[in-house]
């Protein structure tokens, strides 16, 4: 076969460009330290680092939504803290008042100090994020979760819902907690039934709910005293006598699964209540406290209508600061839930970039080995194409 000069020459020059292309594309691959430049180079591990830079993105996000969880629920921890604090003043203030020393100038100021922590509580509980966003207002974020009516009553505007965000494929971690489950959701009495007496008693009886017999009562009841001494429990809810008995002093009266204590020295048509508990929030059990001081009368029964105001309202109170202490302990928890998986998610990010290394990283070692091979070859094709142009048959014709 014969081959022409110039079949030649472009044989030899095709085979220089294609070294100069492959030293080139060598060249760019130890300039970006990638092993392939398109997926074309190597469509498995293309694929396979597609899926890697998805997963690893995906990790990297549930971080920064761990990082913004942690934040939130931080805020939050802070601003029941502070509710915390102040309840625990509240708490001191209903002692001082349930000592039995009622000096007029006394109650005033501490009535004046619950009306000031009281708004200190509104305050909090309308707290806003650094984005504006109202905290205590479920979904409504946009929404004043409490304001006051014109009777002076702390009403609830936003609703129940609770904002989470996801902090890894099958954890999504709560960002809030509304109003009414840190402000409301709780009974008032011992959080079954609450006690109370009629405002017209003239005996100094006080009435308290005991340790044992703490049914769930359905209907409300009214202990009647038919003289000083006998009394009637009678069902309010359905008006029929259930029992009745003789009263003695500081003795336990049991009816429909309940206890109650019975102190004092009631009197003929004095009447005590007991009542299933309802659900009582923060503000109205201070303001409860409040009415009481400015119905105050020192008097002897007096001092006993007042002394049965404080007994359920001092239990109800406690129900509050347990709901508040209880929100906290879950923040508590999804904080700790947090940082579980923000460590659980750097693992396998570490993981799967390592692996990403190992499909997509260039050996520069090799690579270099590489490059001075190729170089090598480029130079013997472009020597080989120099003196193979010099073999021609006019150079021997003279």
């Amino acid at each position: 076969m014969r081959i022409s000069t110039n079949q030649l020459n472009m044989s030899g020059l095709r085979e220089i460009l294609n070294r100069q292309a492959e030293l080139a594309d060598l060249q760019l691959r130890m300039a970006t330290q990638k092993r392939f430049l398109t997926p074309a180079d190597d469509p498995v591990a293309a694929t396979s680092v597609l899926n890697l830079d998805t997963d690893i993105a995906l990790l990297e996000q549930y971080n920064r939504n761990a990082d913004l969880a942690q934040s939130s629920n931080e805020l939050e921890e802070s601003l029941l803290s502070s509710v915390t604090t102040i309840n625990f003043r509240i708490k001191e203030l209903f002692v001082s008042l349930g000592d039995g020393a009622y000096q007029a100038e006394d109650i005033n100021a501490i009535r004046i100090e619950l009306e000031q922590r009281r708004d200190e509580l509104v305050g909090i509980a309308n707290s806003r994020s650094a984005s504006g966003d109202y905290i205590f207002s479920g979904f409504q974020t946009q929404t004043k979760p409490f304001t006051e009516d014109a009777a002076g009553n702390i009403i609830y505007n936003g609703d129940q819902g609770q904002r989470s965000l996801r902090v890894s494929s099958g954890l999504l971690v709560p960002i809030s907690d509304s109003g009414f489950d840190v402000f409301i959701n709780s009974f008032n009495g011992n959080g079954r039934i609450i006690t109370g007496s009629n405002a017209a008693n003239t005996g100094s009886g006080i009435i308290e709910p005991t340790d044992t017999g703490l049914a769930n009562i359905v209907d409300t009841y009214e202990i009647q005293f038919t003289s000083d001494t006998t009394y009637d429990i009678v069902n309010t809810t359905t008006a029929t006598v259930i029992q009745s008995g003789t009263f003695t002093d500081g003795s336990e009266i049991s009816f429909a699964g309940v206890s109650v204590k019975l102190t004092g020295t009631p009197l003929n048509g004095d009447v005590f209540t007991v009542s299933p508990a309802q659900r009582q929030d923060i503000f109205s059990t201070i303001d409860n406290v409040i009415s009481a001081i400015d119905n105050y009368v020192d008097t002897e029964a007096g001092r006993a209508q007042f002394r049965n105001v404080m007994i359920a309202m001092d239990d109800s109170f406690e129900n509050n600061m347990t709901t508040v202490d209880n929100v906290r302990s879950d923040i508590g928890t999804r904080l700790n839930s947090i940082d579980q998986e923000r460590e659980t998610n750097l693992g396998l990010i570490l993981s799967q970039k390592q692996t990403l290394s190992k499909l997509q990283d260039l050996d520069i070692v090799e690579a270099a080995s590489e490059l001075s091979r190729q170089t090598t070859v480029l130079e013997a094709a472009q020597s080989s194409f120099v003196r193979v142009q010099n073999l021609s048959i006019f150079r021997f014709l003279n």
